[in-house]
């Protein structure tokens, strides 16, 4: 597991395609950029990191850097 700080930005993504929605994003300050899911629930439209939109956050989980994903254990507001 990883211990990772950044903002959270919820952002349209794929649109016009049967992926689109909303997703979760952390941007590192170092600018890299992953996409927030939950295990087992998908990242499109998952409203629970909603609640972290333009705040700065701690996020503990695994990054899957081949695909650009975080695995979200657990996160919380700085």
């Amino acid at each position: 597991m990883k211990e990772i700080i950044g903002i959270v930005q919820i952002k349209r993504e794929f649109v016009d395609s049967k992926s689109e929605g909303l997703y979760a994003h952390l941007v590192l300050e170092s600018g890299e950029v992953y996409i927030l899911y939950r295990p087992n629930v998908l990242a499109v439209d998952d409203f629970y990191f909603h609640d972290f939109d333009g705040k700065q956050v701690k996020v503990l989980g695994e990054i899957e850097e081949r695909l650009g994903y975080l695995c979200v254990e657990e996160i919380v507001t700085l």
